[in-house]
């Protein structure tokens, strides 16, 4: 016999469908925006009574399908279209920079860095509250141990991390390699990095140096034992083929690598739409090869170009790929507040299960590359 629901189990619930409720305004905030700037290029108007009206009507006969008030109903899109209506309005003023179409490549870098300087902060704590994004980080950390544990420890000398962040992979491998340095494009998130150094891991000999990966890799030829780019950094980058050849020129031979793409073909984009907030922390724009990252009232877009299985392949054309894996595969398309609540550890379980039994496909949000150089 099923229990009865008490009130703290019904208020949770609520407080589940309230979230939801607030992500469906934000969707429909941002399809706002997106019809403001189709509105200003065509010269339309902004207020549409007879498409206003007609919306209406269909979402309270809707309603009233469901057992709900249409007088709610319509009261409810009329706040929702009158909101949309008046970010319209300060978009068109020039109030807000967004939905202003596909930028430059440089326009996108510059975006990484004032982004990166808002959220440095609060990096670590942010991916950690995504279920699926912590689904791949605990797959991806045991793909690199399973490289490392090729290497013999007395050959272990320098690891590379590509696109270090924060410094939570360079972290790990200090405690497994004589030397580790990290790389990145923003001076912020190394300024955390750094500081988590002098604070935690001081007697370790890790760097860490600000560069744009593009320009080269300052490490001598034959010089790194391992070379990472994690979390779909090398999909971040548009000269990726050049950063390749910087990869295979440092490793030392019989050097490992493992390089993290976004997926093209993953499922998560077999739906072109889905407005609630899904459990992966990245969702790439397919259409203009980038993400459209929010911080607070701020939307970012920066490069982010995916790949397929096929397509990666090619780029390391005359480099011995070890494996090729796609993950996750079905916990990015749940919404977060799937995860949400007592049954969350079984259902992490089942979808772990099958998320990884599904790795070797080819519809995982990233694309795992993993190599030996030759």
């Amino acid at each position: 016999m099923s229990e009865k629901l008490d009130l703290v189990e019904l208020g949770n619930r609520l407080h589940m469908v309230d979230d939801m409720l607030v992500q469906m305004l934000a969707a429909r905030h941002l399809l706002a925006l997106q019809v403001g700037r189709l509105k200003l290029e065509r010269g339309d108007p902004i207020y549409r009574p007879g498409i206003e009206a007609k919306r209406i009507e269909d979402a309270s006969q809707y309603g009233s399908r469901l057992g709900l008030s249409p007088a709610y109903v319509a009261s409810v899109m009329y706040a929702a279209i009158r909101e949309s209506c008046m970010d319209q309005v300060i978009q068109r003023e020039g109030a807000l920079g967004i939905g202003t179409g596909v930028q430059t490549y440089e326009a996108q870098k510059a975006n990484l860095r004032a982004l990166t300087q808002r959220i440095a902060g609060t990096y670590d704590a942010t991916y950690k509250l995504s279920p699926a994004t912590r689904l791949y980080l605990d797959f991806e950390d045991a793909r690199l141990e399973d490289l490392v544990q090729e290497i013999s420890r007395d050959k272990r000398g320098r690891f590379l991390d590509l696109g270090c962040g924060t410094g939570a992979i360079a972290f790990r491998a200090c405690y497994l390699f004589n030397s580790v340095v990290g790389y990145d494009l923003s001076p912020d998130m190394l300024s955390v990095a750094s500081e988590k150094w002098r604070r935690d891991h001081a007697d370790k000999d890790v760097q860490f140096k600000e560069a744009d990966l593009e320009d080269g890799i300052s490490e001598e030829s034959g010089s790194a034992s391992f070379v990472a780019m994690t979390l779909g950094t090398a999909s971040d980058i548009k000269n990726i083929e050049h950063v390749i050849g910087e990869i295979v020129r440092v490793l030392e031979p019989r050097g490992r690598f493992l390089l993290s793409f976004y997926n093209e073909n993953a499922l998560l984009y077999e739906w072109k739409y889905l407005p609630w907030q899904m459990s992966l922390a990245a969702r790439i724009n397919l259409d203009d090869h980038c993400l459209d990252v929010r911080d607070g009232d701020q939307v970012f877009q920066v490069y982010a170009r995916p790949y397929s299985t096929d397509g990666v392949k090619k780029l390391f054309a005359g480099v011995e790929l070890r494996n090729i894996l796609t993950y996750p595969t079905i916990s990015p398309v749940l919404p977060s507040e799937a995860f949400i609540g007592q049954p969350s550890e079984r259902l992490l379980q089942t979808v772990t299960a099958l998320d990884r039994q599904l790795s070797f496909g080819h519809h995982g949000a990233y694309i795992i590359v993993m190599g030996t150089k030759q």
